[in-house]
């Protein structure tokens, strides 16, 4: 395929009617080098009504990412890797070993990332942690710029982008996912915001866990430049 497609299969807020909504979050990467699902939700069985709503088969998914092993980002993954053994996994090494221990009876293409790792020229796994959790973000550069994806964000939205721009060193054209704002104050929502818009983030699309008032304020201070984000969105761009 010519260019890059982002879906989003997995959300609790809806942007296409055809598409069930639930608690959690994945997204689909058509990507020239692999077909990407960046994690799985948390019900297999919406998972799987998405992904066909999508006209997508899990036998055609070459690599499931883990933004970080919560359930509501995890929960699909046992189904499509019985549906789907071949293809490579990849999820943040963290003390609790038993989504390993589960995945090593489905599969020999797990991988456990520890730190910053290159899937391709041009595609990144960014790993960021602090006191409580380890968590990856995938980085797609392109000819205008990088696409970032992230799971909740737990981390911080900003800090995960500013390591972003470190590592490819370049601009991002467009940031999609969770935010982890949904439990922040309005003066904390703002006070990121503007260091996203300081950033000169040329696109933002948040959805699953950015919470309403977050989006609502980011739309605000981002104008023309917000992309509405849920379940069914789907976003083209250049290589």
């Amino acid at each position: 395929m010519n260019g890059i497609k982002i879906t989003t299969i997995y959300d609790n807020i809806k942007s296409d009617a055809r598409f069930q909504t639930d608690w959690g979050f994945g997204c689909i990467i058509d990507h020239p080098y692999a077909r990407i699902l960046f994690d799985t939700g948390e019900k297999p069985e919406i998972l799987e009504a998405n992904l066909k709503t999508a006209s997508i088969t899990p036998e055609s998914i070459d690599i499931i990412i883990l933004s970080h092993k919560h359930s509501d980002h995890q929960g699909g993954l046992f189904w499509l890797t019985q549906k789907n053994p071949n293809a490579k996994i990849y999820i943040p090494k963290t003390w609790n070993k038993k989504l390993e221990t589960q995945l090593s009876q489905w599969t020999t293409n797990l991988h456990t990332i520890k730190d910053d790792f290159l899937l391709t020229k041009g595609l990144h796994l960014i790993v960021t942690e602090n006191f409580s959790i380890r968590e990856q973000t995938l980085a797609i550069e392109t000819s205008q710029g990088t696409l970032v994806i992230t799971g909740c964000s737990h981390t911080g939205v900003d800090h995960i982008a500013q390591k972003v721009q470190t590592t490819t060193k370049s601009n991002i054209l467009a940031i999609f996912g969770g935010f982890h704002l949904l439990r922040s104050s309005k003066k904390e929502i703002v006070d990121i915001t503007e260091k996203l818009k300081h950033m000169q983030i040329k696109r933002i699309a948040p959805c699953h866990c950015t919470g309403e008032e977050a989006t609502e304020i980011i739309e605000t201070q981002f104008g023309q430049n917000f992309i509405p984000n849920g379940a069914g969105a789907q976003f083209v761009f250049e290589e």
